[in-house]
């Protein structure tokens, strides 16, 4: 999104965090892949509702891993710019990938054009809705995130009448698969939370991180129980056992890259897709739509793991290629 966005206040690029965001990139490319052909086995493809698949785990460590710098990034260009140029910067940015993301989402048909509700519109709605809480202090937007994740459990039971008919608001979102726009702010809850562990890092508080990683994840787990886990209805169970997870994640990434520095604080295999995540999953969707256009939707699941695989390598190699000429799209 910025071409230092992933810097520490002083000049020190994450590395952990470039990884993280990578690895998620280079795993979305891969579902978004294979989900399209026929003879993809169920374990590779998101649950029609309830249940959990570990394809239903990239779109919330993508989001996640983007929003450990919102906080960061935000201080930063508060300082330089002030807070209005700041905020209105930052609401440009997100604003253009909801704009992005309906571009690539329009279908047309014999009844008209139709717009779906994907991961950049996702990722926008959930970066202005943060925009609101990031400048208060971290204890503020933790408890708050608590609180709209709770609220937001409870208002999903809600019924509204809809032409004559009564329907529970988290079934009305049932055929977005990240929730639509009332889904979105289950997202911006993610993300808000995000941006405390980002917060807990830039002060170097890694135990704490590992203790909301436990916390989260246990608390998740004993939810699902309770609510089910059901990533197109983004419930309370799916977004606390994703930030969990993903807490997790980013934890063992930090000890291998940055404290253990196991491969010398280098990663030519994830670190240039983080670099330039956002460029990177636009120009996927290109490749999608190749993808699409050009190969039956019949093939074999050994073809369509070739060509998974593919995909993953070409996203890789123009990464590569844009970081050795230290190029990186910004919005």
């Amino acid at each position: 999104m910025e071409r230092n966005s992933n810097q520490s206040l002083n000049g020190k690029r994450s590395l952990a965090i470039d990884v993280f965001r990578g690895i998620s990139l280079t795993a979305m490319v891969f579902v978004n892949i294979v989900d399209i052909f026929n003879n993809t086995p169920a374990w590779s493809k998101h649950p029609s509702d309830y249940g959990l698949t570990y394809v239903d785990l990239v779109a919330p460590f993508f989001i996640f891993a983007i929003s450990l710098n919102y906080h960061m990034s935000f201080k930063r260009r508060k300082e330089k710019y002030g807070s209005l140029e700041t905020y209105l910067q930052f609401l440009r940015r997100y604003g253009a990938l909801i704009g992005f993301g309906f571009l690539g989402a329009i279908s047309f048909s014999a009844n008209g054009s139709s717009f779906s509700w994907g991961v950049l519109q996702a990722i926008g709605f959930a970066g202005i809705i943060t925009l609101f809480f990031i400048d208060l202090r971290i204890l503020a937007r933790f408890t708050i995130s608590i609180f709209l994740l709770v609220l937001y459990q409870i208002l999903s039971y809600v019924e509204v009448i809809i032409d004559g008919n009564a329907l529970v608001i988290s079934e009305m979102i049932l055929n977005d698969s990240h929730g639509g726009f009332i889904g979105g702010f289950s997202w911006a809850i993610l993300m808000l939370m995000a941006t405390v562990v980002g917060e807990l890092f830039e002060n170097k508080e890694m135990i704490k991180i590992f203790i909301f990683s436990i916390l989260f994840s246990t608390i998740g787990v004993v939810l699902s129980f309770i609510f089910g886990i059901s990533k197109r209805r983004v419930n309370i169970s799916y977004i606390t056992l994703s930030i969990g997870l993903g807490c997790i994640l980013f934890c063992i990434l930090w000890e291998i890259y940055e404290n253990k520095e196991l491969t010398h604080r280098k990663s030519i295999i994830f670190q240039p897709q983080g670099k330039n995540a956002f460029a990177l999953y636009v120009f996927h969707g290109a490749l999608f739509l190749f993808t699409v256009l050009l190969i039956p939707e019949s093939i074999g699941w050994g073809i369509v793991l070739i060509i998974g695989f593919v995909n993953m390598f070409i996203i890789w190699l123009v990464a590569f290629i844009l970081d050795k000429k230290k190029v990186y799209i910004i919005l």
